[in-house]
């Protein structure tokens, strides 16, 4: 472990931990940091244990891991408790994922006075206006909007009208992990694919 004094303490914080491609992803991520640089802790908004298969345990042993329970958006109780956890945490970043936690994690920092990170993984139409106001609102207080390649930058810019300049591109990546006794011609078989 780092001096925990030089070490920079970063929250993230995701809707849920519901099996998703940006929940493992941030779980990757988490697992990757350099801890002689970072002190990473999670904070997750909702709570569906017991009602779906949530990545949990996939959570790294020494990250500091904070449930919330949000029921809805405009939970008031739990919001302050979100605000109130990221000021006494005194964290120098707190990093975002997915539309719920871009928001309310977003605005939590903004009043805790801490600068904030957001991401966006992928190209939706299907974001209401409602949604692009509070992402375009909320975009003048982010330091940056993480986006996974050049195309969900330029098209959450236009769509949403936020400056490219907020965005910076970090390519999505995760491990891939290959059984060791994987067949490709046993795979392609499995799937009624000829080897021709």
């Amino acid at each position: 472990m780092g001096n925990i004094e030089k070490q920079k303490r970063v929250l993230f914080v995701v809707n849920d931990l519901m099996v998703g491609g940006v929940q493992r992803m941030m779980l990757n991520q988490l697992g990757y940091l350099n801890r002689k640089v970072f002190l990473p802790s999670l904070a997750v908004l909702r709570d569906f244990r017991g009602r779906a298969y949530t990545l949990e345990s996939e959570i790294p042993p020494d990250i500091s891991y904070r449930q919330f329970y949000f029921r809805r958006f405009f939970d008031l109780p739990e919001f302050v408790r979100l605000v109130h956890y990221v000021r006494k945490g005194r964290f120098s970043a707190v990093v975002t994922s997915l539309f719920f936690a871009n928001a309310l994690g977003r605005l939590a920092a903004v009043l805790a006075g801490t600068p904030v990170v957001s991401s966006e993984m992928d190209i939706s139409y299907k974001k209401t206006r409602a949604k692009r106001l509070i992402d375009q609102f909320l975009a003048h207080f982010t330091y940056r909007i993480i986006a996974g390649s050049q195309a969900i930058a330029s098209f959450v810019s236009d769509w949403e009208h936020i400056p490219r300049k907020k965005f910076t591109v970090i390519y999505n990546s995760a491990p891939l992990a290959v059984p060791q006794n994987f067949s490709r011609q046993g795979k392609r078989s499995s799937l009624g694919f000829s080897d021709a």
